[in-house]
């Protein structure tokens, strides 16, 4: 049946060969067995390409389908032999939300895995600290090393301020009037701590902080406070799309964003056939991706921003 399908999808009996390890002479007799016991021609053969007939195409499907369930069975039935310990290292910069949401996955999936989940700031070294994966963002493309990697996608903030805040001060129209506003300053290894590097349509304009009453270390501080009125703020999308969504926080300037990081999971390329950590990246790879996605555009839609306000006038007239 796997051979039908490759031949199916090759359209063509020595790519599908080709594919599968095994001589087109083998594929061959595979499927004429396969059609003299189904009584059906499955292939309309010609010397460069085999085009599936309409009975083909309708056992195609239901091939699919089958070797499908097949698959997912195993992988559950594999999936309580897992067995062992894994450590995962996690930046201060990545979101943890996501990396806790695959966290939480990876465990309901594979229950006899225990997971070590450390929240530190930089790179470690993988190999003296005995990390199995590492979450981490850079500004820039990871270079090659003996370390395997997974680009997981650009996390970008926005600058942010609670809706008590703008209607107190005002929302600034452009960057000369958001020198005169309450900026907090984020503290960060990736990006200069008293600049912010405003990207926009055909403009990368860049402010210089001064002195900034307040200063935060972390993302979640950071939206904490400015949540509670302590000024403007760059926001990472993985937080901001929620306190958006709640009305917590409004964006300001919304033309700009600011502080990209490419993320990344990271592990030894030696040890990629292990299959609790490939499992771990396969999970990685299945959610992160699909959470920064959805976040982002979360954030940058115009809708968001109304959608907020009126979330935030509920909660008051209910006060």
């Amino acid at each position: 049946m796997r051979i039908f399908v490759c031949a199916a999808r090759s359209k063509n009996f020595t790519a599908a060969a080709v594919s599968l390890g095994i001589s087109p002479a083998q594929v061959s007799r595979v499927i004429n067995r396969l059609e003299e016991e189904l009584k059906n021609r499955l292939f309309e053969r010609t010397t460069r390409r085999s085009a599936l007939t309409p009975e083909g195409a309708r056992y195609l499907r239901n091939c699919i389908h089958i070797l499908s369930c097949v698959d997912e069975a195993a992988e559950t039935a594999q999936s309580w032999q897992l067995v062992g310990r894994l450590r995962i290292h996690v930046a201060r910069a990545f979101p943890h939300n996501y990396a806790m949401q695959v966290v939480s996955d990876y465990t309901y999936r594979y229950p006899k895995v225990a997971v070590e989940v450390t929240i530190g700031s930089g790179m470690p070294d993988h190999f003296s600290d005995g990390y199995d994966v590492c979450l981490l963002t850079s500004t820039h493309r990871l270079p090659e090393s003996s370390l395997a990697r997974q680009h997981l996608g650009v996390l970008y903030s926005v600058l942010c301020a609670s809706p008590e805040y703008i209607l107190k001060r005002g929302s600034p129209a452009d960057i000369e009037q958001l020198r005169a506003h309450d900026c907090v300053e984020s503290i960060s290894t990736h990006f200069p701590n008293d600049v912010w590097h405003l990207e926009g349509a055909n403009k990368r304009p860049l402010l210089r902080l001064g002195d900034c009453q307040l200063q935060l270390n972390t993302a979640n501080a950071m939206a904490t406070a400015l949540s509670g009125g302590a000024g403007i703020g760059p926001v990472p999308v993985s937080i901001a799309a929620q306190k958006f969504l709640v009305g917590d926080l409004v964006r300001v300037l919304p033309e700009y964003r600011l502080h990209p990081l490419n993320a990344y999971a990271v592990y030894a390329a030696r040890r990629t056939s292990e299959p609790k950590i490939r499992k771990f990246v396969d999970c990685t790879l299945s959610l992160v991706p699909k959470y920064l996605c959805t976040d982002t555009h979360t954030v940058f839609s115009e809708s968001t921003q109304s959608d907020a306000l009126v979330a935030r006038e509920e909660v008051r007239s209910s006060l």
